[in-house]
């Protein structure tokens, strides 16, 4: 993906891509979605208490990746792809993503078989790679979709509307963005990037998060009885804003992305015009710098037993008056933060707090191999599989 905004390399360009998009993923925007979130979050908590009433396990990163997509799907062009109601949560988004990565390392040191990929039929990608048939599909659907919004676009009297019916690719398409902005590869390429990154990243912290709650059921304990307080019921109603101030959730919160790993390869910065001091060091100018997130959150200097999935660690810090938070770079850092960290953080709030307060679970045949990073193909990986999977049992839907 050569024309998304990620793949920008210059810095004014970027940040005018970027600007298309940013006023979607700001905090006000995010949370005018939270009826929406709660919808598909509310729904994924039925298909789990259908599994239990059919004594079923419940495959919970794929529950997780549907939600995700359900919800950037339709926050993005404004229809749901509805993976929520697939019997075995098929998630077209989740492919894509996961053919990608295990092609990363061929187009970052052979860029030029991007362009030989694109020219090799279908039908013969789908026999090499039959996870291609995902990705061909939600390349497709995209394409199409961009194609329906420029003709409409282009249309006499055209109006951009404005509001809860304007999405992204209204942004993308919009009647002021620069032609060769809106090229159609261009807009499928930048609309691919949206919807994958904003499906696996979330669940696939959802679903280490999960592993760690229902491993150590004292996490799990704590963080239901902090829950209790504000959710007496487990369907009580509860906001955004009310979760953020709970001090434990926010610890589970943090692990979660801490231990998730969703990126680590390397993210390299360039300072154009300026010399960096580092130390008694002098980085000259258009020297590359980048550092892994992996190595910041397994450190021991800065998190003390690092692979321990520790909430309280957090509240300690802050009862120091320490701002651990510093050291979370699962987001990165500066000018090119991840663009959709608002959703991504009600997600998870809203997520943690349904599965905590109205389910207990045993986890099958999933131990800490089945999260454990082995390998870098963008995300971490663990050894021998091309994402994280979890299976639990459900043995009680709560009432209390």
């Amino acid at each position: 993906m050569t024309q998304s905004m990620i793949t920008t390399l210059d810095h004014d360009h970027h940040r005018f891509r970027r600007g298309l998009l940013n006023s979607f993923f700001s905090k006000r925007a995010v949370a005018s979605l939270e009826p929406m979130v709660l919808e598909k979050v509310n729904r994924a908590a039925e298909r789990i208490e259908e599994a239990f009433n059919q004594n079923e396990l419940v495959p919970f990163d794929k529950v997780f990746a549907a939600v995700t997509a359900d919800i950037i799907s339709k926050y993005s062009y404004g229809r749901s792809v509805d993976y929520l109601e697939k019997k075995d949560y098929q998630n077209d988004f989740r492919d894509f993503g996961n053919v990608a990565s295990n092609l990363s390392h061929i187009f970052t040191f052979l860029p030029g078989m991007m362009g030989v990929v694109k020219v090799i039929p279908e039908a013969w990608l789908q026999t090499i790679q039959p996870q291609a048939v995902g990705f061909f599909s939600m390349r497709n659907l995209v394409r199409d979709q961009s194609l329906a919004m420029l003709k409409e676009t282009h249309r006499p009297g055209y109006i951009s509307p404005e509001g809860p019916d304007r999405n992204i690719f209204h942004a993308l398409c919009d009647p002021g963005v620069p032609e060769k902005e809106k090229e159609i590869e261009r807009l499928t390429e930048e609309g691919l990037g949206v919807l994958a990154a904003g499906t696996e990243t979330t669940a696939r912290t959802l679903t280490v998060g999960t592993y760690y709650l229902y491993h150590d059921k004292s996490v799990l304990h704590k963080l239901r009885q902090e829950l209790k307080e504000v959710m007496p019921k487990p369907d009580s109603s509860i906001t955004w804003a009310q979760l953020e101030k709970l001090p434990y959730l926010n610890g589970v919160i943090n692990e979660s992305l801490r231990l998730s790993h969703t990126l680590v390869m390397r993210l390299p910065r360039i300072a154009k015009d300026q010399s960096l001091a580092y130390g008694e060091y002098v980085i000259p100018p258009g020297t590359p710098v980048s550092m892994i997130s992996y190595f910041i959150h397994l450190d021991p200097k800065i998190f003390p037993d690092p692979q321990k999935f520790d909430p309280e660690r957090w509240i300690r810090a802050t009862e120091k008056g320490e701002r651990l938070s510093k050291y979370n770079v699962s987001f990165t850092k500066g000018n090119r933060i991840c663009l959709g960290m608002n959703l991504a953080y009600i997600e998870l709030y809203h997520m943690f707090a349904t599965m905590a307060r109205r389910f207990d679970m045993d986890l099958h045949n999933t131990t800490f191999d089945n999260i454990r990073v082995d390998r870098e193909f963008g995300p971490g990986l663990p050894k021998g599989k091309n994402v994280i999977e979890g299976y639990a049992k459900v043995n009680k839907v709560l009432t209390e």
